[in-house]
């Protein structure tokens, strides 16, 4: 996993004042792994993709393998790196006064429980290092932000809402539509965390209309991941995950995938009140689904809540919204938590 220590350097010492910033962003996915580093300017100026200088990609194998490529890789491009932020798949303990914080926890995927992400990419084998003491790299104190990869993209889609307009925002949601259906959530202007930290794409919602198809989680069976997943629209339409691009716009899965995160939207609405709703993932680079889901969403409250952002189409454009990063909001959301850790030191 790495034997070389961390060393001070020049752009360590930058962060002592403003300027020319280097942040490192690790994305863990279940099939990949990303990292990247990205430049801004000042402090506080907004991450986009254009922001990224070095790239790469490791496949999700073994954690040794995989999370000791990336160490290595971090070693040769990003020691000199003024802040680090590792957004990964879960569960994951994002609590700072647990001794597990850092760690993948009780993941379904083979050989990922119980992995401590952090200790194998930054650590220096002292027993000391784990807990709160983990904001910050050992030795060099580079701050390290950790969260879900989908709480990052959260924060990075509230950092630039916040951005628009004069009025005051302090809530976002973000929801994401792949191989699962993860739900990270920004209010008063910071990301929820609560017991774990939500997990939302496993609520149930109101079924369609006549609707036989019982859903493909393991744990929930019909719960909203059990239903829109990339999995469960194949079983659904009797195919397979990677030919669901070659199905057409008018297809009947994307009225069932529609109906089921109009209702995670409704809820979500009613539940956390968010004052943007952000969809993402490989499944909702289909763009009908957008007007789909709208259109459903005002049905589905049946007049409760009357609000424009719920009720006119202008409204609700504004309210349910394609991510602003498109595929890179997961990479995005890591380097926005490497951006905040260092704002928060």
């Amino acid at each position: 996993r790495g034997s070389r220590d961390w060393t001070m350097t020049e752009s360590s010492e930058r962060r002592r004042g403003g300027g020319r910033r280097r942040f490192l962003g690790i994305e863990g996915g279940g099939t990949t792994w990303v990292v990247a580093v990205a430049i801004v300017d000042e402090d506080g100026a907004p991450l986009d993709v254009s922001c990224v200088c070095h790239r790469e990609e490791f496949a999700t194998t073994t954690p040794e393998e995989t999370l000791g490529n990336i160490r290595r890789w971090i070693e040769e491009h990003a020691s000199d790196v003024d802040a680090i932020g590792v957004a990964t798949f879960g569960p994951v303990d994002v609590r700072v006064d647990r001794q597990s914080y850092g760690f993948i926890t009780t993941t379904p995927k083979p050989n990922w429980a119980n992995v401590d992400v952090l200790g194998a990419l930054f650590g220096d084998g002292n027993d000391a290092w784990v807990s709160r003491a983990r904001l910050k790299t050992p030795k060099t104190n580079i701050p390290i932000g950790f969260d879900t990869d989908v709480n990052a993209p959260a924060i990075a889609e509230y950092d630039r809402f916040k951005r628009e307009g004069e009025t005051m925002k302090t809530s976002c949601c973000y929801v994401t539509v792949g191989t699962g259906v993860g739900v990270g959530i920004v209010a008063n202007g910071a990301p929820v965390h609560g017991i774990l930290h939500p997990e939302a794409g496993h609520v149930h919602v109101q079924g369609m209309l006549n609707d036989g198809f019982c859903g493909t989680c393991p744990f929930h069976g019909n719960c909203v991941e059990g239903m829109v997943s990339s999995g469960a629209l194949a079983a659904r339409r009797g195919v397979t995950a990677r030919e669901l691009k070659d199905l057409g716009d008018d297809d009947e899965v994307w009225n069932a995938c529609a109906h089921y995160l109009a209702g995670l939207c409704v809820t979500l609405s009613l539940t956390l009140s968010p004052e943007r709703i952000v969809l993402g993932g490989g499944i909702m680079q289909r763009a009908i689904l957008f007007d789909k889901i709208r259109a459903l969403v005002p049905k589905l409250l049946a007049g409760y809540m009357s609000l424009d952002e719920l009720t006119t189409a202008r409204g609700l454009e504004n309210y349910i919204v394609p991510s602003n990063s498109g595929n890179n909001a997961g990479l995005i959301g890591a380097l926005t938590l490497a951006q905040t850790a260092l704002t928060l030191m």
